[in-house]
């Protein structure tokens, strides 16, 4: 990647940053709102000069079929983001800012995020991280912020953590943000006859899920509607690790 002057990269970086921290391709309007998220009034970016940035960085973004776009590579957007000592590091993005004005735009949304927006939020607010170093000022963890920040965005906290896709490919560090900012950890989700929460992840083995819900205070014997205990999850699927934790927890055999 060569710009004439580190001005001209400057003027294309926020688009680089959000384009790199993005879980998902995204179109040019799109792209277009979330680098304005950060901005208030007249200080947006005018429609043309960010088609002009954009058009700047065209051989370097892949316009799929759908109108989407996305970097022509894995390893491109890799070298964006992080180099090895003594390799020139001119043209570095700055991913937590992406994050960050990925976070500003989805909770700035009209209407109700659905389940999968609701992930990709707590996910950029994990990644923006913009309370560090604020917690000695303020007296609260950051962590305890970022709940907050979550809690006022959305009301549809429960159903995200219950929501398929973090079912079987659960995050747990955005599990923990969801059930900070008041997500249901007997929530009943939509697998196993309605199991809860605790139930699904016993019988799918995700023991550090069934630890975190534990230990949030989750119904150690709460029970799918066909009566199926987590205890019975875990034993009938061999997870010895669950059936363990579980009986500590003093579930009922």
């Amino acid at each position: 990647m060569r710009f004439p002057t580190q001005s001209s990269f400057q003027r294309v970086l926020p688009l680089l940053n959000i384009t790199v921290a993005s879980l998902h391709p995204l179109t040019d309007q799109k792209l277009y709102e979330i680098v304005n998220a950060g901005t208030l009034g007249r200080g947006a970016l005018p429609w043309a000069e960010f088609t002009h940035r954009l058009e700047q960085l065209s051989p370097f973004l892949l316009r799929r079929n759908d109108g989407s776009r996305m970097l022509k590579h894995a390893s491109f957007r890799e070298w964006l983001m992080w180099r090895e000592e003594g390799q020139d590091d001119r043209f570095l993005c700055d991913p937590r800012s992406g994050h960050t004005l990925m976070a500003f735009w989805l909770c700035r949304q009209e209407g109700k995020l659905n389940r999968q927006q609701v992930l990709d939020l707590g996910h950029h607010i994990l990644k923006a991280h913009i309370y560090k170093g604020l917690s000695k000022k303020l007296g609260v963890s950051s962590s305890v912020l970022q709940g907050l920040w979550l809690a006022y965005s959305t009301q549809s906290l429960s159903p995200a953590l219950s929501s398929l896709r973090n079912l079987y490919t659960p995050n747990i560090k955005v599990s923990r943000l969801l059930i900070m900012g008041g997500a249901d950890v007997d929530h009943r989700t939509d697998v196993l006859s309605n199991a809860p929460l605790l139930c699904a992840h016993a019988h799918l083995g995700h023991a550090d899920v069934v630890a975190l819900l534990l230990d949030q205070g989750a119904q150690v014997d709460a029970q799918s509607h066909d009566g199926v205990s987590a205890l019975g999850f875990a034993a009938a699927a061999g997870h010895l690790d669950i059936v363990t934790m579980l009986s500590q927890n003093a579930a009922k055999v």
